[in-house]
């Protein structure tokens, strides 16, 4: 519904309703942010990977047959986070816009000590069954 002037008069909410006071906790990690000198396209790439982190924590959990009681809230803070991301995204200058990080890549996975040992052990194994001095009963 739009009046003679154009402007839209349809109820719009009130998107500060529930944004309260930061309360101590809050005000702590803000001030930790600010001492970092953390800046909005580190703070998304740091979400993005938190959120395919956990994805990735549950179905482990889910693979090995231990689900996590609190997998339905893990997976509500991060459908949150994604909205807060995208949303906020709208509101930034082009610019900084334009500096992003991709945000439809997935972190690189890390490394694991053990599939390292695990290799070593093999590629060990490998070279002594080519190797003469190891062979058994061959004279």
């Amino acid at each position: 519904m739009t009046d003679d002037d154009g402007e839209d008069l349809s109820p719009q909410p009130d998107m500060l309703r529930y944004v309260e006071k930061p309360d101590d906790l809050l005000t702590y990690y803000l001030s930790q942010a600010r001492a970092a000198g953390m800046v909005y396209t580190a703070v998304v790439k740091q979400l993005i990977g938190r959120i395919y982190r956990d994805h990735d924590y549950i179905k482990r959990k889910e693979i090995e047959g231990k689900p996590l009681g609190y997998a339905d809230v893990l997976r509500e803070d991060m459908a949150a986070m994604a909205w807060l991301l995208t949303a906020a995204k709208k509101h930034l200058p082009e610019d900084l816009r334009r500096t992003l990080p991709p945000v439809n890549l997935p972190p690189r996975p890390r490394k694991s000590r053990k599939q390292t040992r695990e290799a070593l052990r093999e590629r060990e194994e490998r070279r002594k069954s080519r190797d003469v001095r190891y062979q058994e009963g061959k004279d």
